[in-house]
């Protein structure tokens, strides 16, 4: 059971009320199905709207008369019970599956919020010495609004769609803050009153399936190779989405399975991030544990290959030592034998030390960081703690203005300019979101929040201004040993010219 619920404005409400009432792409069996409407005038002759402008004006009449002026005035809900339960249901269990769902999202609201501080702790009341909070996400209004519900059959999947006003008959507007916790809240709810599998747990099953599947292409693996393993996912059936950086090395990937209804027709796709927390068991899965994950799985033929290993390179040493003594195949003297045995390990361990000796001590690195880098690693540093207070905090749904301005564009570019090989490469949308992946690959979250962040970091990527001719850096002709003194250069360049398209329009600099 999954309950959508956003907020639109009326161009998109006049499309949607369309779409709602007459879709004319569909096919004629797979009409919309008018299910119910809620203080809407209607045909007597036939029971339903007159007109999909009709029901517009009759709602943007209603918004007019309030003193209330909004931005997006109209909600879009879609309510998709399960298709397996729902296949056969009548006209008159859609209606009360629809009313029922109104009456629970009239009564749910999201309870209350702790307040943290920028660091993510509680703010303690000195007065009652415990944590703050507010109560926020009020409950909607929906019985007391204009809506209209039909119900869908094209896509295989029914499901019901209403578009309602946000003003209610009496003038009030109804709350849209934490509206998808309210609907993932109600969804839950309906599907315990029906006695369904909860969206949360189809995940989680999913999820698992997934892995176990994984699992099984990693022990039938004889090598070690990541294209041979995306591969095999393919070929049992699953999606697979690598992200790679400017060198074409795979710095995380996404995996997700094929959905299809109950005629077998494809329905969609759930991709899953191999970093997210839920998934996998310990984040066994990504990119950086793959290989290990690999190994656990051998760990019995990587044993008999490395006593392999062991047993050639000692019969290799051993072939280059001075004749000692010999044991008769007529004799099986364990005291000979041990001494023999001694007798070599002695030698390896002479030979051993010698080679040591002879071998040249490793000097320290004498490279020290220049300001452009340090600034650069305190960029990454701040991109990274604003992810994780983003999708570790429970109660933040986006990014605070601060970290959409300045701290993630910031650490974006200077994550991309310091994975470059090319000097350059960074002014590039897609290395930007290489950038962006390998930033979220270094925070550990859940599937679901992982969504929200990187739909987050793509919309900074959106505003960041990119050049529309490339800057010289450095000059040409130059080597490759010029690459970190490039690097600054580069670094340099965005500082002065800013990051972020609004605040290069009020001259921001650095």
């Amino acid at each position: 059971m999954v309950i959508k619920m956003e907020t639109i404005d009326g161009t998109h409400a006049a499309n949607a009320i369309s779409y709602v009432l007459d879709k004319e792409k569909a096919r004629k069996e797979n009409k919309p199905v008018f299910l119910a409407a809620n203080n809407i005038e209607l045909n007597p002759l036939t029971g339903k709207p007159y007109s999909p402008v009709g029901v517009l004006m009759d709602m943007q009449l209603q918004q007019a008369a309030s003193k209330h002026k909004v931005e997006n005035p109209f909600w879009r809900i879609e309510l998709c019970p399960p298709k397996e339960e729902c296949r056969d249901w009548t006209m008159e269990q859609w209606d009360r599956f629809c009313r029922n769902c109104v009456t629970v999202l009239d009564s749910t609201d999201y309870k209350t919020e702790v307040i943290r501080d920028m660091d993510g702790y509680p703010v303690i009341d000195k007065r009652t010495g415990k944590p703050k909070v507010k109560v926020s996400g009020k409950r909607t209004m929906l019985a007391g609004s204009q809506y209209i519900a039909t119900v869908h059959f094209d896509t295989g999947k029914p499901h019901v769609h209403i578009v309602a006003n946000r003003l209610t008959m009496d003038g009030r507007i109804q709350d849209t803050h934490k509206c998808k916790e309210r609907a993932k809240m109600a969804a839950d709810i309906i599907a315990e009153r029906y006695g369904w599998v909860k969206a949360e747990e189809r995940t989680n099953h999913r999820m698992e399936r997934i892995h176990d599947a994984a699992m099984k292409v990693l022990k039938g693996m004889d090598t070690w190779d990541i294209e041979a393993y995306f591969a095999e996912m393919r070929r049992n059936g699953f999606e697979v989405e690598p992200t790679c950086d400017s060198r074409g090395v795979c710095q995380g990937y996404s995996i997700g399975e094929k959905l299809y209804d109950l005629d077998g027709n494809y329905s969609s796709t759930v991709m899953y991030k191999a970093s997210a927390k839920k998934f996998g068991h310990g984040r066994d899965l990504t990119v950086s544990k793959l290989y290990g994950t690999w190994q656990k799985l051998h760990s019995e033929t990587a044993e008999v290959r490395t006593e392999s290993y062991r047993w050639q390179q000692s019969s290799q040493q051993n072939s280059a030592l001075p004749p000692r003594a010999t044991i008769s195949s007529r004799t099986d003297d364990d005291e000979e034998y041990l001494k023999v045995l001694k007798a070599k390990e002695e030698a390896l361990r002479m030979s051993g030390s010698k080679q040591q000796e002879t071998m040249p001590k490793p000097q320290p690195s004498t490279h020290e960081p220049t300001r452009g880098e340090q600034e650069r690693d305190t960029a990454i540093f701040f991109a990274i703690k604003s992810i994780r207070e983003l999708v570790r905090t429970p109660f933040r749904t986006e990014f605070y203005p601060l970290d959409l301005e300045d701290l993630l564009p910031e650490g974006i570019v200077a994550k991309a300019i310091d994975m470059e090989q090319e000097p350059g490469s960074s002014f590039s949308e897609d290395n930007l979101k290489a950038a962006a992946d390998a930033l979220m690959d270094m925070v550990e979250c859940s599937a679901e929040r992982a969504v929200v962040a990187t739909e987050g970091l793509l919309d900074v990527i959106q505003n960041i201004a990119l050049p529309e001719t490339r800057p010289s850096l450095g000059g040409g002709g130059s080597s490759n040993n010029d690459l970190p003194r490039k690097k600054d250069d580069e670094w340099k360049w965005w500082k002065n010219n800013g990051f972020v398209r609004n605040q290069r329009s009020r001259g921001r600099k650095r």
